[in-house]
């Protein structure tokens, strides 16, 4: 899944080489092989460490993997980039992974982040247009998609529109992992704006 939407995963109390800017985590050796970049790499951005877990991704990038490796590599590199604030870096990176022939579930993770993106730098209608994209694939990330295209239709004040789209979570995804925020969202606020409840 994707941070913010794909979900970044943050262990608290776990001490991280790399909170800031500038420092360093393990120092990489020259006889590092890719796999051994990409694990580190992945174990840094577990425990929060992402500009250390960036670092890593990039250089097992630069040592050219295969193709498969080379993706999977240009996705996590990106959401270190998101961990770390580097949105706009972290955007085009995944912009050109998203060209890309990408099977599932990356491509549906690399949209998700892609939308995650626009939608943190304020571009809520080309972030629901990417979130639409993940919806149409009827895959197991829809209810994420469905909840974050809701998100952005609240940022841009269509509240009525996003009630709408949460009730249509509820009834189709009623045991997803978003379902109790959506539940709430529409108890919460679909009275108000005269929005049938649906699913209670």
């Amino acid at each position: 899944m994707s941070l913010f939407g794909a979900a970044l995963v943050v262990f608290s109390g776990i001490p991280t080489w790399n909170s800031v800017p500038g420092t360093q985590g393990p120092r990489a050796t020259q006889s590092e092989s890719v796999d051994e970049l990409f694990q580190t790499g992945v174990y840094l951005y577990t425990i929060g460490s992402f500009y250390a877990s960036a670092s890593y991704f990039e250089k097992c990038l630069k040592k050219h993997p295969d193709d498969s490796m080379e993706k999977q590599a240009t996705y996590w590199l990106s959401l270190s980039l998101i961990g770390s604030g580097q949105i706009p870096k972290a955007q085009k990176e995944l912009e050109k992974l998203v060209r890309k022939p990408l099977n599932e579930p990356l491509m549906s993770q690399s949209l998700l982040s892609l939308g995650d993106c626009y939608r943190l730098l304020g571009n809520c209608r080309k972030a629901g247009e990417v979130y639409e994209k993940v919806v149409r694939t009827g895959g197991s990330y829809v209810p994420l998609a469905m909840r974050n295209k809701a998100l952005c239709l609240e940022l841009e004040g269509m509240k009525a529109d996003a009630i709408r789209v949460y009730q249509e979570i509820l009834l189709r995804f009623p045991n997803s992992l978003v379902s109790a925020e959506a539940r709430e969202k529409v108890h919460k606020n679909g009275r108000k704006i005269g929005v049938p409840r649906g699913s209670k």
